[in-house]
């Protein structure tokens, strides 16, 4: 299933569980989510900042997002810029970075 810029946001959001919606849909202050590897972490932060940055709380130059991982860091990137693409993106890394 193919979608662009808000449509590919609201698709990937309905197929979110509870727990995940609640994280995308808070827009204020920290979100910590524990969970296993596989889980949807970086899918479900990516969809965060797209949330925060789609409802204008925030600019793309006022997000850090961090990752343990490189693989998770370039995922993230690669998922904003399908879910933003008339905005920045601002910076995604890892820890270590």
């Amino acid at each position: 299933m193919k979608h662009t810029g808000i449509t590919t946001f609201e698709a990937l959001y309905k197929e979110l569980n509870p727990e995940q919606r609640e994280a995308v849909d808070t827009l204020d202050g920290p979100v910590i989510v524990a969970a296993g590897p596989g889980t949807g972490k970086t899918h479900m932060l990516a969809l965060r900042i797209a949330n925060i940055l789609r409802l204008q709380k925030a600019q793309p130059e006022q997000i850090l997002a961090l990752t343990f991982t490189d693989s998770a860091a370039t995922a993230m990137k690669q998922r904003l810029r399908t879910f933003l693409t008339d905005k920045g993106i601002g910076r995604a890394g890892t820890s270590g970075s």
